[in-house]
């Protein structure tokens, strides 16, 4: 009988020390968890760590019920503390803190409902948009023929109208818009003081442009979208350099150096960095247009891939948040360009032309 208990007892031992264990390495597990950060883990593809990532559940909309986002296109940062991102399915721009926490939304119309004129609309399928010095909103709605001006609070403050405006810059005063295949740019009260380009494959011209930026000195880059290129500008619009030439689909399909740029944004040394959203990468070119380093990033959807995405915005150091459309979701993401130019205008396998030398 003594025995029996003995044997008892020791598999109770045994099995408590196995609990024991099986305890200690689940605590051992969540100790490591907690102590290390993933948004600062090193991924592939230098893309080099997510900082932040928002989608499902992301915002709350204005019924107060926590909502995903929805094929995001434009996205910009204010320079302080907002993050503001268009959906244009939804008819809807929403913000939030630059750690993308606390999304809501920040103007909000729908199109479906009939109005007298296009107007009354608040925003209608917003795709570009930026922040002024000042914290002004600009967003381009091509169906309303305007630019659409709103201050922090989400109060309209004026309209500029603009031939179906699409996407857009503002620096230095000026509000550099683009349309299917003109810049357009006006001061801040909606006169036009310059333009450039129209629809075309030309060299003086542009194919449906997703982005747009300007460097302090004023040169404009765009992302030429279906002309499979970069073209610089000067301050006076005159072309300085183009990066990939315009092709027919399938002579762009077979060579994809750039498949097809969209969005587009400068870190604080004027390095360009550019969404390839078909190869859903992202390129690196230096002031003078030449390219550096392999892509960034790749097709998926985890930390280090992107799906179709479609424009960023520097935010700070190596840090930039981009819309990674086809996800369903914003990213904060540090990209690091790395490595010596690896093409130069002059010398691109698609046939780039050089300008200005």
């Amino acid at each position: 009988m003594s025995e029996a208990r003995s044997r008892k007892s020791r598999v109770f031992l045994i099995a408590v020390l196995l609990l024991l264990v099986v305890l200690l390495c689940g605590l051992l597990w969540i100790y490591q968890s907690l102590s290390t950060s993933p948004e600062r883990a090193v991924v592939e593809a230098d893309v080099a760590g997510v900082e932040f990532e928002f989608g499902a559940y992301a915002y709350t909309n204005s019924e107060g019920v926590q909502t995903n986002m929805v094929t995001p296109v434009g996205v910009a940062y204010d320079g302080d503390n907002r993050i503001y991102a268009t959906m244009p399915t939804e008819d809807t721009v929403v913000v939030f803190d630059a750690d993308g926490s606390n999304g809501r939304v920040f103007v909000q119309d729908d199109s479906s409902v009939p109005r007298d004129t296009l107007s009354e609309f608040k925003v209608v399928r917003p795709l570009g948009i930026d922040v002024d010095d000042n914290g002004d909103v600009y967003i381009a709605c091509e169906p309303k023929a305007a630019v659409v001006v709103f201050d922090e609070d989400g109060t309209k403050l004026r309209e500029i109208p603009a031939m179906a405006p699409r996407y857009l810059c503002v620096k230095n005063g000026l509000v550099y818009v683009l349309s299917k295949g003109t810049l357009h740019i006006y001061d801040r009260q909606g006169t036009e003081v310059g333009r450039w380009g129209t629809f075309g494959r030309g060299l003086d011209q542009l194919s449906y442009p997703v982005g747009v930026t300007v460097t302090d000195d004023g040169t404009i880059l765009i992302a030429d979208t279906n002309n499979y290129r970069v073209v610089a500008l000067s301050p006076d619009l005159e072309p300085v350099w183009i990066f990939g030439r315009a092709a027919t689909t399938q002579e762009a399909q077979n060579r994809r150096i750039l498949a097809s740029p969209v969005g587009i944004a400068l870190d604080s040394d004027g390095t360009a960095f550019v969404i390839d959203m078909l190869n859903c990468s992202i390129r690196v070119f230096d002031v003078n247009g030449n390219m550096i380093g392999e892509p960034l990033g790749e097709k998926g959807s985890l930390d280090n891939q992107f799906y179709n995405p479609s424009t960023l915005d520097h935010m700070e150091e190596d840090l930039f948040v981009i819309a990674d459309q086809a996800n369903n979701r914003l990213l904060g993401v540090r990209l690091n360009a790395v490595g010596d130019a690896v093409m130069t205008p002059g010398e691109s396998v698609e046939g780039t032309t050089t300008i200005g030398e």
